[in-house]
C-alpha cells in the first residue's frame, strides 16, 4: 500500500505533493530580508548564464542601452527597460515559436528585433531579468499562477531606494507610484486590488519614440486580471529549467522540503500532501529494511 501511494505521488508530483515555501510580505520586503547577505539568493540567478552569453549580453547593453559606468542602479534599470521596449514594440504579442524558444537569450533578442517570432510576457520577463542581472542589478522574475490566467513580471532591488520595485515590461510599466508617491512592489498592487482601492496610480512608461524618454500617466489598476485573491506569485531563485530539473535536484525536491522559488499567496497553502508523500516514502524504506533484516536473521 505504501509503495502504491509513493508511486502515485511520484507520477502526479507536478500536481500533487510538491513542497511550497510560502512567504510573507515581511519575508520579501522587510529591511532585515534585504541585507547584502540576504540578497545573494536573488543575485545567484546570474550564475546560470554562461560566460559567453554574459559577454554578448553586456556588449548588447553597452551598444544599445547607453548605460554609463557611474549610472545609479535605478537609472540603469530604466535605460534597459526603455531599450527593450523600443526593440520589441513591433513584435506580435503571442506565444513564441519553438525555434525561438530554443535559442539563447541573446539570439532570442536578435530574432525578436527582426520580428521573426511573437513574444509574450515570459519573453519580456526573462530578457529583462537577464540584461539587468548581468549588469549588476539584483533582479527577480515573478510568475503569477492560479486561476485561469498566467503572467510573468519582474522586480528589481534599488539600493538608493532600499526597496524592491515592480515592473511589467510587456505592459510598458517600468515602475508605479501611489498617490502618496510611494514606489510600489508587486504585493502592494495585489493588496490594492484585494482591498478594492480605486485610487489611481501613476505608471511610468516608455514614450512611443526611439529615444530614452519615460513619461508618467495616471491609470487605474492594469493588473486586476492577474493580481487577485486566487493568485500564487512565485519568486524564482533560478529560471534555467535545464539546471532545475536535473535528476539529482528533482530527487532532492521529491524527498525533502526544498523549493526553487518562494510563493506568496493571500490564502494559506497546505503542504499536507507533501508530508503524506514523505511519510509513505520513508515508512516504505524503513519497512523494507526491517523486512530484509528479519529475512537475513531467519536465514542465519
Amino acid at each position: 500500500m505504501l509503495y502504491a501511494l509513493s508511486v502515485y505521488f511520484f507520477i502526479t508530483r507536478e500536481k500533487t505533493g510538491n513542497y511550497v515555501k510560502q512567504v510573507t510580505y515581511e519575508d520579501l520586503y522587510a529591511p532585515a530580508s534585504n541585507t547584502p547577505e540576504k540578497l545573494k539568493k536573488w543575485q545567484s540567478v546570474t550564475d546560470q548564464y554562461s560566460p559567453v552569453e554574459i559577454s554578448k549580453g553586456k556588449e548588447l547593453t553597452r551598444l544599445n542601452a547607453g548605460i554609463g559606468e557611474n549610472d545609479p542602479v535605478f537609472t540603469k534599470m530604466l535605460k534597459i527597460a526603455s531599450w527593450l521596449q523600443r526593440s520589441y514594440r513591433h513584435c506580435k504579442q503571442d506565444e513564441p515559436t519553438k525555434e525561438f524558444s530554443a535559442l539563447s537569450l541573446t539570439d532570442q533578442y536578435a530574432a525578436a528585433l527582426r520580428a521573426e517570432s511573437p513574444v509574450w510576457c515570459h519573453t519580456y520577463g526573462m530578457h529583462f531579468l537577464f540584461f539587468c542581472s548581468i549588469n549588476g542589478i539584483t533582479s527577480r522574475v515573478i510568475e503569477k499562477k492560479g486561476g485561469n490566467d498566467y503572467h510573468t513580471m519582474n522586480e528589481f532591488y534599488i539600493p538608493e531606494l532600499k526597496q524592491w520595485v515592480f515592473a511589467d515590461l510587456m505592459l510598458n510599466a517600468f515602475y508605479c507610484q501611489d498617490e502618496k508617491g510611494k514606489i510600489l512592489n508587486i504585493i502592494d498592487l495585489l493588496y490594492k486590488n484585494e482591498n478594492k482601492d480605486s485610487s489611481q496610480i501613476t505608471i511610468f512608461s516608455q514614450e512611443p519614440v526611439d529615444s530614452f524618454s519615460i513619461i508618467p500617466h495616471k491609470s487605474n489598476q492594469q493588473w486586476q486580471r492577474y493580481l487577485k485573491k486566487d493568485a500564487w506569485l512565485n519568486f524564482y531563485y533560478q529560471t534555467d529549467t535545464l539546471q532545475v530539473y536535473t535528476p539529482v535536484k528533482k530527487a532532492v525536491r521529491y524527498a525533502f522540503p526544498v523549493a526553487w522559488h518562494e510563493t506568496f499567496s493571500l490564502t494559506p497553502i497546505s503542504n499536507t500532501q507533501f508530508y503524506l508523500r514523505i511519510l509513505s516514502l520513508y515508512l516504505g524504506i524503513v519497512l523494507t529494511i526491517i523486512f530484509i533484516l528479519l529475512y537475513l536473521k531467519r536465514n542465519d
